[in-house]
């Protein structure tokens, strides 16, 4: 009895969240699953869309629900990624609604198509995508990395579902990134210079990159010749 209490040690795991830090305590023999659970009563992020950054198992193979505590690695910083439950009621709310257009709504609009239709004005004309754009600048953020170099168009990947499986329930980089990530992005910069963008913070960004190892390649700082590119910057929104 006395050697089961021994193993069934307490743990102490420390998050980081939105420039929070979230502590729990749990037993060597409690689960991921419950991991979760305890994080959707601080976060009311459900556990289908937590994503958890840095977590390692101690050794090799793939990180379920049901893994254990004591299996994981919790030497190293661990980031947690998730949009609570209200704010994406809160944002799925405030899309317009789409008329259901009836017959005889369908009858006024054809008898009212003679009114000049604002979208035939030019977008450089108009005073609302004039007013957004200025908005958009004053409040995205770069880091530069690399020069651009003469000649070569610019292509910019967004991070979330197009590098990152940010749906999947995977936990490492090498799951997480698409497939041929590596081969695509070599590919590309011969013919074009890359940025990344993302509606989340720098730190996000790095973190990310670091993960995918795409920061390593793009700064020269792999032993492997394979892949060969650079990025250009970093962009984010301020918020």
């Amino acid at each position: 009895m006395n050697n089961n209490n021994n193993n069934n040690t307490q743990h102490k795991i420390i998050l980081k969240w939105n420039k929070q830090e979230l502590i729990f305590d749990l037993q060597s023999t409690q689960t991921l699953s419950e991991l979760k659970s305890l994080i959707y009563e601080q976060t009311h992020i459900l556990p289908d869309r937590q994503k958890l950054m840095g977590l390692k198992l101690k050794t090799s193979g793939i990180i379920t629900n049901t893994t254990t505590i004591d299996e994981l690695n919790l030497s190293s910083k661990i980031m947690l990624m998730g949009t609570p439950e209200e704010s994406i009621t809160e944002l799925n709310l405030s899309k317009p609604v789409q008329p259901d257009l009836s017959e005889g709504q369908e009858e006024e609009q054809q008898d009212t198509t003679w009114i000049e239709d604002p979208d035939t004005i030019p977008l450089d004309k108009r005073e609302e995508v004039r007013i957004k754009l200025e908005r958009r600048i004053n409040t995205y953020q770069g880091k530069i990395l690399n020069e651009p170099r003469q000649g070569k168009k610019l292509l910019v990947l967004d991070i979330d579902y197009t590098l990152f499986d940010h749906r999947s329930a995977a936990e490492t980089g090498a799951e997480l990134m698409r497939p041929y990530l590596h081969e695509f992005l070599t590919t590309v910069y011969e013919h074009y210079d890359i940025g990344i963008w993302s509606a989340t913070s720098m730190k996000w960004i790095e973190s990310k990159m670091k993960l995918l190892g795409i920061e390593a390649i793009s700064q020269g700082r792999t032993t492997n010749t394979t892949f060969n590119y650079k990025i250009i910057f970093y962009m984010y929104v301020e918020r």
